[in-house]
């Protein structure tokens, strides 16, 4: 039920956002707890306030007298750095050392138009998951670029499916490449967990509604998806902590 698990979400918040350096009327703190529910159980910014006057638990939780205009909700939205927030969360709830790009956490986003391929943004995922000790990401990230900056710039394994479209020639391989396929034949049943994405993604679009997002003008998709991202992983943690399955959060989404 959503009351089991929406105090252990709010305690995550109180423990990862720190105290705003200047007076206002509404912290970052609260201002994302009231963003997280609202993702949570599927509500816009302008049915904000019929929500939360529906549930005075969670104002008496967040600590809110006033509720927040929508006007408010969206500009501060815009204006607290997810990113940040979420590399805290993970930071703090690191359950496994394996980076499949995405994996049973969202590590982290990136929002680029549909023109550009996945090759020419892998250096900033790989910048995200850089202490993990196996990278595990599909054949789109299979060029020698990616080895290398791999290699280069972090202490963790390159577990990459081969895409025989570009060629698989031993001679005519650069020296990473080849390492990077023989990789990926000595951890092939490790490459097997990259597919856990499929099942995040599954969920990020037909319960946390990722997909809309995409057809509304005039929005800064950056922070719609990072709050989806947050409140998914927020519901992850709260169902390991509670000792459930981590990814079932129906029970939790169902207000």
């Amino acid at each position: 039920m959503p009351e089991q698990h929406i105090p252990r979400i709010m305690e995550v918040i109180d423990n990862i956002v720190s105290p705003d350096d200047r007076r206002r009327k509404y912290s970052d703190k609260q201002i994302l707890k009231i963003l997280v529910l609202l993702q949570i159980f599927s509500i816009s910014y302008r049915s904000s306030r019929i929500f939360l006057t529906n549930h005075e638990e969670y104002l008496r939780t967040i600590g809110l007298k006033e509720i927040p205009s929508f006007q408010t909700l969206s500009r501060r939205a815009r204006m607290i750095d997810l990113h940040a927030i979420n590399r805290k969360i993970t930071f703090l709830h690191s359950m496994e050392s394996i980076a499949a790009v995405d994996s049973l956490l969202v590590m982290d986003w990136l929002t680029t138009k549909g023109n550009i391929h996945d090759s020419r943004v892998s250096r900033d995922m790989i910048d995200s998951v850089r202490n993990f000790s196996h990278i595990l990401a599909d054949s789109a990230y299979d060029t020698s670029d990616t080895y290398d900056y791999v290699f280069e710039n972090t202490h963790a394994l390159p577990v990459i499916d081969t895409n025989k479209r570009r060629g698989i020639v031993p001679e005519r391989l650069s020296v990473n490449r080849k390492i990077g396929i023989d990789l990926r034949k000595e951890y092939a049943s490790l490459y097997s967990l990259r597919w856990e994405i499929e099942r995040t993604f599954s969920i990020l679009e037909e319960i946390m509604r990722a997909e809309n997002i995409w057809y509304n003008r005039n929005r800064s998709y950056d922070t719609a998806m990072g709050l989806k991202a947050i409140a998914y992983n927020l519901m992850v943690i709260s169902n390991i902590e509670a000792g459930e399955k981590p990814r079932e959060i129906m029970k939790i989404v169902s207000c």
